[in-house]
């Protein structure tokens, strides 16, 4: 049985995979497309692929910090016991 904190784990990973996969493989789709439609040459392509790999950078290391953040913020926080509660 999978419990809430490894489907949050789980959420984070698929997030971070989407933040670093989609912009890459986004730009260098429109790149791709820009090329053909305008009879470019390569360098297009190229234009694309940094720009793809900047943005997934750009989204790893977002995601790595926020990650980061919930990880500090969970320790920081006190521990509450079942007779705390009102």
């Amino acid at each position: 049985m999978i419990t809430l904190k490894e489907l949050s784990l789980l959420v984070w990973l698929t997030q971070l995979g989407l933040s670093v996969a989609f912009p890459l493989i986004g730009f260098i789709w429109v790149s791709i497309w820009i090329r053909q439609t305008l009879e470019l040459g390569i360098w297009v392509i190229f234009v694309g692929i940094f720009i793809g790999m900047y943005c997934a950078v750009h989204g790893f290391v977002q995601s790595m910090k926020i990650l980061s953040e919930m990880h500090n913020k969970k320790k920081d926080a006190p521990s509450v016991f079942f007779n705390d509660h009102n």
